[in-house]
């Protein structure tokens, strides 16, 4: 299932791709390099689109990475699609 994960958005390195930071659960963040056409931007924060997978009562998101890249995040970083 689609939705968007509250996240920071920076420059890319190429001018079709940006920098996304997001909030593990838990503890800590990732930075991944993403394709332009799946960020929103407001500011220097935004949204960017990603698959969301249910374990239990555990939620994770797919990253739309090259290597598609799974992480846990908090149900609440997640807004319907």
């Amino acid at each position: 299932m689609k939705q968007w994960l509250k996240c920071d958005v920076k420059d890319g390195m190429f001018s079709d791709e940006r920098t996304i930071i997001v909030h593990v659960k838990g503890n800590g963040s990732v930075e991944h390099f993403v394709p332009e056409g799946v960020v929103k931007i407001d500011g220097d924060s935004g949204f960017v689109s990603v698959d969301v997978l249910r374990r239990g009562d555990s939620t994770w998101v797919e990253l739309p990475t090259s290597y598609g890249r799974a992480i846990p995040v908090d149900e609440n970083q997640l807004t319907p699609a």
